[in-house]
């Protein structure tokens, strides 16, 4: 169970989810080569429920302070359109409001989950705003619900399992994943974040991708 549970009617509300990366999807730890790029190590449950939620019509943002091209590369994998990844924010409660706006969705309508301070107001600006066991106090604080898996170790799959059964529609059905990987494809122009990055929401990282993709093509 939760360590701090929230109402099953403000779960059966839910449309959309929208995460922090470092400290969410990960553990916060890094790993830095001698050029200066980042990598990071994700949880392989947390991306099988990312992609069952994509596959059910639910919306699905990354809102990050990071800016390196891998974070786009490896949401593609879960089927996450780059229009709905956030890089370099530091005012994720108003790229939060962008991503509602766009979308239509009102605020009962989105769970948002952080961990640090960062991400303090877009959790209280969400319908259901949720943190991982191991968040800083701030965010423990702000939280509707605190997850009993800490960050990079389940949490976020236990945040879309818990919405999506709470929905009725926590299943699997493997032509509907087949139909959205393919629909993710053609989208957008690669080969389920293989071949191509796909387009960012923010124009100042486009340069770092079509630097990307030259070298990805040499």
């Amino acid at each position: 169970m939760p360590i701090k549970e929230i109402p099953v009617d403000a779960l059966e509300k839910i449309r959309a989810f929208v995460f922090d990366v470092d400290g969410v999807f990960t553990d916060g730890g890094l790993l830095c080569d001698d050029t200066g790029e980042l990598y990071r190590t994700f949880n392989a449950k947390d991306t099988f429920s990312v992609r069952n939620a994509v596959a059910h019509g639910y919306r699905v943002a990354v809102i990050t302070g990071g800016k390196s091209v891998s974070i786009v590369k490896r949401f593609a994998t879960c089927w996450v359109p780059g229009e709905c990844i956030f890089l370099q924010s530091l005012d994720k409660k108003a790229a939060l409001e962008k991503f509602m706006q766009r979308e239509g969705l009102s605020p009962e309508e989105v769970l948002s989950c952080g961990d640090d301070l960062p991400d303090v107001e877009m959790i209280r600006a969400s319908g259901v705003g949720a943190a991982p066991a191991d968040a800083v106090p701030e965010c423990l604080e702000a939280a509707d619900w605190v997850t009993v898996s800490p960050g990079g170790k389940g949490a976020v799959r236990e945040i879309i399992e818990t919405v999506m059964s709470a929905q009725g529609c926590w299943d699997y059905d493997p032509a509907l994943h087949r139909r959205t990987k393919e629909e993710f494809k053609q989208k957008e122009g690669g080969k389920d974040g293989k071949d191509s990055p796909g387009p960012l929401f923010m124009d100042t990282f486009m340069e770092e991708i079509r630097q990307w993709i030259s070298r990805a093509t040499d």
